[in-house]
């Protein structure tokens, strides 16, 4: 038995054990979190993502001080800045916030061994509804989504949310399932058969670049790769079939990528600047007709069929089965990235009261009532019941984070996975079991890990150094401003930069929580 399952035993039966006694006191976590929270203050600190900007009218936060009885503050910096203002908040201990919600465990990691934060594990008698809810939960099932949110002592100051993991960021392979229809053209469950249709593609419409990817490293290498490598990336990576840590850029396996894509470039079936393209450039190909076959977001299915139906009643993207290389190792999968990155951090302010309410705010959201509140609302007001089923109340064009504010970064602690599905058109939503099914099942580590301050220096120093030279030198490969005949120069300048050391922090950060 592993030092972690250890570990989490004790955790589970101290949590059990805690939720007992508090059962014995005669009032359940909701009711003794409201009256604690009554008429306190509290400063929280949000991120205002840029299409549904965060407004103070918004019912959901209405619906929080109203439960909890608490004077909530929000105070909401533009998504593009908040990393930049994280620094600079917790610069000042006078003035601290009592929470703020995080976009990413990368920068709760930065902070924690500075004392920032408080660990929860330290105060779990305040966290009867966060331990009532992932107690119910299957074991394994909790212990997953758990153990990425971790710390390098071992400890949690960024608890795990729930409700949106099946479906934020989940990514796959796109297509227009009209022209192929129309067409009469199989769709590709291999990068053989692909490359066939994107030139049959390109013989039909001259104009077009039948494949394309917006950005290679961001949405390309990184997702597909696993198209021809179990979990592959060109960084480093972590196979989890045979529990050894990668560097993907120095493999053969980066090499036959780079290959196959620069034939797609030479024949002109991928837009040539696929490698830096940005999302205007992108979507303006995609409404004009221009690229068919796309690794793209989930939610890309209805914002792209919405919006080009106006003028196209045809139009249809579609998911489709991840191509797989003609190797030995290819599969029909994609990395998984539907890992929802967000969630609240309490901040150490030294004052204990002020700690104990922020505690107290952040358990609520794990309750059944927060749950339910801040998965629909309230009945006549933000939702109907239409034939048996939860409708969201909203105008021709609204979407529920705009109008509301439910589902934004900030209130999805703990929400119905029904109530995310409900946003999507039936098309979408009848998707996601097919896109899941072709989703690896691991996590890369690098995305989650938590490293002491020895193995934060490695990252800092070579892993940032290897990232550049990486991407450097790979775009070259693919635009053939390199040779290929360069290739063994580029392995063993990785090698010497320092590759293994950088694997080596990775293997030790990663033994804490395996």
């Amino acid at each position: 038995m592993s030092r972690f399952v250890k570990r989490s035993i004790a955790l589970v039966l101290a949590l059990i054990i805690m939720s007992a006694l508090a059962a014995c006191g005669g009032s359940d976590g909701n009711d003794a979190v409201s009256e604690g929270l009554e008429g306190a203050n509290l400063k929280v600190v949000i991120p205002s993502h840029p299409n549904w900007p965060y407004r103070d009218e918004w019912i959901s936060w209405q619906y929080v001080r109203e439960a909890t009885k608490a004077n909530i503050d929000i105070v909401a910096y533009p998504n593009a800045d908040f990393s930049t203002k994280v620094p600079l908040i917790l610069a000042d201990p006078e003035n601290v916030p009592d929470l703020i919600c995080m976009p990413n465990a990368t920068i709760v990691n930065q902070y924690v061994s500075q004392g920032a934060f408080v660990a929860i594990d330290d105060h779990m008698d305040k966290m009867p509804n966060y331990t009532n809810f992932w107690n119910s939960l299957p074991e394994e099932q909790a212990e997953s989504m758990l153990r990425i949110r971790r710390a390098a002592d071992g400890k949690t100051y960024f608890p795990q949310v729930y409700g949106r993991q099946d479906t934020i960021n989940l990514r796959t392979w796109l297509y227009r399932k009209d022209i192929f229809e129309k067409n009469n053209i199989k769709t590709p469950e291999t990068m053989d058969e692909l490359y066939k249709a994107a030139v049959r593609l390109k013989r039909l419409y001259p104009d077009s670049y039948p494949l394309c990817i917006r950005g290679f490293f961001s949405n390309g290498v990184d997702l597909i790769g696993a198209s021809w490598k179990p979990y592959f990336a060109y960084g480093a990576y972590y196979d989890f079939d045979n529990d050894e840590w990668h560097f993907g850029a120095r493999e053969d396996t980066m090499l036959d990528i780079i290959k196959y894509f620069k034939r797609l470039v030479e024949e002109g079936l991928i837009p040539p600047n696929y490698v830096t393209m940005t999302s205007t450039e992108w979507t303006e190909l995609v409404h004009a007709d221009r690229i068919f076959i796309f690794p793209q977001y989930q939610v890309q299915i209805d914002l792209l069929n919405a919006e080009s139906r106006t003028r196209n009643p045809d139009f249809t993207i579609a998911a489709m089965t991840p191509p797989r290389a003609d190797t030995p190792t290819g599969q029909n999968m994609v990395a998984k990235s539907n890992v929802d990155p967000c969630g609240y951090v309490v901040c150490n302010s030294g004052n204990e009261k002020r700690i104990s309410n922020a505690l107290s705010l952040l358990d609520w959201f794990y309750s059944d009532e927060a749950c339910k509140l801040l998965s629909w609302g309230k009945e006549g007001e933000t939702y109907e019941v239409v034939d048996g089923a939860k409708r969201y109340i909203l105008n021709d064009g609204e979407n529920v984070e705009s109008r509301y504010g439910f589902q934004t970064n900030s209130l999805i602690v703990r929400i119905e996975p029904e109530a995310v599905m409900a946003g999507f058109s039936e098309e979408q939503r009848n998707s996601t079991d097919f896109i899941l099914a072709h989703t690896e099942a691991g996590y890369n580590p690098v995305r989650w890990v938590g490293f002491n301050e020895e193995e934060e220096a490695i990252r800092n120093e070579i892993g940032t150094a290897l990232d550049t030279y990486a991407q450097e030198m790979i775009s070259k490969f693919l635009l053939g401003t390199e040779p290929l005949s360069k290739w063994d120069d580029f392995v063993n300048t990785l090698n010497d930069m320092g590759v293994d050391k950088l694997l080596s922090a990775y293997e030790s950060a990663y033994n804490r929580v395996k």
